[in-house]
């Protein structure tokens, strides 16, 4: 149970905190995941007051005093902008989920640094002046469409980053898979680097724990769609589960083979729930599958 009541003034930008039970300011910063470095940042850069008042180290807070913290002065980084028109499925002063499309990397690998995803939201961010660092709270391999969230206040990027380590970020997927599955699964095998092929992963008794749920929507001759669950998120995960399991997804280049039915791997990061920190609801946003995915809505309409 919080101790405290959160607003924010979107002019000013400045988190409001009104104090309901004694407690320490530092102890809001660790609610929110802030880093011990960054807490001492905005502690020196005079970024804290309570009542109106500057403070420059942890202090007390008595019930009903006001807590206030405004925006790091940094310097913003910038990356070059592009231009490539992008769908913005859900956004408010703190988030911005977008609708990544296939074949279009999430950020720079160094080869590519003009036309990734961080691009396009840095020609976004600057189109609507929003001054803030680009930092996703996740990412989607090459191939894969779908979505992808933005933490647009630096202040709640660690809030975020543990609630996906902690399993509060629900992220489910959609993938066609080759052959009949008819019931649903569940996959918790460890998955580890392949030792063999730098570029991909492998079911592995001596990997991170992983657990994908699988539940099938739709058969069609020997291909099915399925709904997968991410209990975990370890790299290239319901890729290498189906995989093992023997259905994997249609022309996954790494762990399966090319399919009539669609030029990349078909998966796609469908529908993303979180509890909003500022709002202190769920919110739930989802994504129409592109149309090579070849899904028709009403199969969603239930889900």
């Amino acid at each position: 149970m919080k101790d405290f009541k959160i607003s924010y003034q979107e002019r000013s930008h400045i988190l409001t905190f009104d104090i309901l039970h004694e407690q320490n300011s530092d102890d809001i910063f660790q609610y929110f995941q802030v880093s011990r470095k960054s807490r001492y940042r905005y502690y020196c850069q005079k970024c804290v007051t309570v009542n109106h008042q500057i403070i420059t180290q942890n202090t007390l807070l008595p019930p009903h005093s006001r807590l206030q913290i405004a925006p790091l002065p940094d310097d913003i980084p910038s990356i070059t902008p592009c231009f490539k028109e992008i769908t913005v499925c859900y956004e408010d002063e703190l988030c911005l989920i977008v609708s990544k499309p296939p074949k279009m990397l999430v950020h720079s690998d160094g080869v590519h640094c003009a036309d990734t995803l961080h691009n396009c939201i840095q020609a976004y961010y600057d189109a609507h002046q929003i001054r803030t660092p680009i930092r996703s709270i996740h990412r989607l391999d090459y191939e894969t469409s779908g979505l992808v969230f933005y933490c647009k206040m630096p202040f709640f990027q660690g809030y975020f980053d543990e609630q996906l380590k902690q399993k509060k970020i629900e992220r489910i997927y959609l993938a066609w898979v080759l052959g009949q599955i008819t019931a649903p699964l569940t996959i918790t095998k460890a998955i580890g680097r392949d030792r063999h092929d730098a570029k991909k992963m492998r079911v592995s008794k001596t990997g991170m724990s992983a657990h994908t749920e699988v539940i099938p929507l739709l058969l069609r001759d020997n291909i099915t769609l399925v709904k997968c669950l991410l209990k975990t998120g370890r790299t290239h995960q319901i890729r290498v589960h189906l995989a093992d399991a023997h259905h994997p997804i249609l022309s996954d280049p790494l762990y399966g083979s090319p399919n009539t039915q669609i030029k990349r791997c078909a998966l796609h990061a469908w529908q993303l729930r979180f509890m909003h920190p500022l709002y202190e609801k769920m919110i739930t946003v989802c994504d129409i599958p592109p149309e090579d995915m070849h899904i028709n809505p009403t199969v969603l309409s239930d889900l």
